[in-house]
Parts: C-alpha cells; structure tokens; sequence
C-alpha cells in the first residue's frame, strides 16, 4: 500500500495540486458525484483539511489528503496505508457521507457476487 500512495505523491503531475484523491480500485460503488462532493469538501476548507468519505459515520474511502503531508506520506514503508497519518496529523478531518460505497470494496469472488457482478471465468 505504501509504495501506491508514495509513487501517487511522488508522480510530476502532483507537483503542483493542492492534494491527492486517493482511490481503491475494487469499490465500484463509488460515484462521479461522491467524488465531486469529496472534492467540493477539499476545496472549501482551502486545501488544508483531510477529506475522507464515510458511511453512517464509520469511515472509508476514498481520501483526499493535502500536499501538506507529502513528506510524511513519502516516508511509508510497506504494508500501510494512510491511516496512521490521518489520525495522528494536526490537520482537520472533514468526513463526506456517501454512504455504503465508503466501505464496499470487492477483494473476493464472493465479495463480487455481493456487489452484483460476475468474477472472472464464470460467464
């Protein structure tokens, strides 16, 4: 996870925003307009809030984390997310409620099924 978030922060086209949307490929729940509201979010409070979706108040992805924490981001090694340095920066967190999307991801062909789709080989 780590080398995914760095190699997101390290990338030329990052240089210049404000923040970073930070995605999980397997949630096929999350929409065009839960993003836009994510972004609205980061916009309003200047770039200088972590903004994260969550659904009825336990929280999920995606994120939008400010540049701000760039270099704290760049140090993450191994197995580990961002977690740790939302919770522990002195930054604000603002919370988007998008509902069940925040927290449905599909890792599993049964977790697949569940989200009605179809895995892989089984057409």
């Amino acid at each position: 996870m780590a080398s995914s978030l760095t190699a997101g922060f390290a990338a030329a086209e990052a240089g210049d925003t404000e923040g970073v949307l930070v995605m999980l490929a397997d949630m096929p729940g999350v929409t065009t307009d839960d993003l836009n509201r994510l972004i609205t979010a980061f916009r309003d409070a200047n770039g200088a809030s972590i903004v994260r979706a969550v659904s009825q108040g336990k929280r999920g992805n995606p994120v939008i984390l400010p540049r701000s924490l760039n270099d704290a981001v760049l140090r993450l090694e191994g197995d580990v997310g961002a977690r740790h340095l939302i919770e522990s920066s002195s930054l604000a967190v603002t919370d988007v409620e998008i509902g069940d999307a925040a927290q449905i991801d599909v890792d599993t062909p049964e977790a697949i099924v569940a989200a009605g789709g179809t895995p892989a080989g089984t057409v």
